[in-house]
């Protein structure tokens, strides 16, 4: 299948500065990509090309371009894998995400512990519900990895990862309905200060997003 964006629209704050895109393609040829802001810049490429990605009947998403493979960025990618490392639970899965933040998504992988929750009603559909609970790194990359990627430095920085992501899944067809997400990672280590003297780092990066079937 083929992803293609429609229309994006992003707004937030980074670092004090406040940045927001409204694209529509209906609207492109009026565009002023050259006003957009650096974390706009970020995302507008994601309107440009269509992606390519295959779903297996038990839901493992495969991306074409692997930096797209990441949570924030599977826009209209909505799938969740039914199946992965068996938990210290009965019925738990476990499942290995990334999260897209710049200048830290390849340094971290996510350990999602799954289970089946209740089943609902929505809207008039009988919906299952999985509850996924982020519970901490599955895997660091070290700083000499991370210091041989273009763009990365050398840092040691002690992630956490936290947060949830409830999948509502309609027990009558199987469709994936509605994926909420909400993750926050926070990282502390040393880093040089303006003075060159050495200095405490904090980083904090949240994900909160909903993606919502449409018929």
């Amino acid at each position: 299948m083929d992803r293609k964006i429609n229309s994006l629209h992003i707004s937030g704050d980074s670092k004090g500065n406040k940045f927001k895109m409204d694209w529509e393609r209906a609207k492109a040829k009026d565009f002023k990509v050259e006003e957009l802001d650096p974390i706009s810049q970020f995302y507008y490429p994601l309107t440009q090309t269509p992606v390519e990605f295959t779903v297996s009947p038990v839901g493992t998403l495969t991306v074409a371009d692997a930096a797209y493979a990441r949570l924030g960025m599977k826009y209209g990618m909505s799938y969740w894998g039914l199946e992965g490392e068996k938990g210290s639970k009965a019925g738990e899965w476990i499942l290995t995400e990334e999260l897209a933040v710049p200048g830290i998504h390849d340094h971290i992988f996510m350990e999602c512990r799954n289970e089946l929750g209740r089943t609902t009603n929505k809207g008039g559909r009988k919906i299952l519900q999985i509850s996924c609970k982020v519970s901490g790194l599955k895997k660091k990359v070290t700083a000499a990895e991370a210091a041989s990627q273009e763009g990365f430095n050398s840092l040691e920085v002690d992630y956490k990862p936290e947060g949830t992501v409830t999948v509502d899944i309609e027990s009558a067809t199987g469709k994936l309905v509605e994926v909420a997400i909400d993750i926050r990672i926070t990282g502390t280590g040393m880093a040089s200060g303006p003075d060159g003297k050495p200095a405490s780092l904090k980083i904090v990066a949240s994900l909160k997003e909903t993606m919502t079937l449409k018929e």
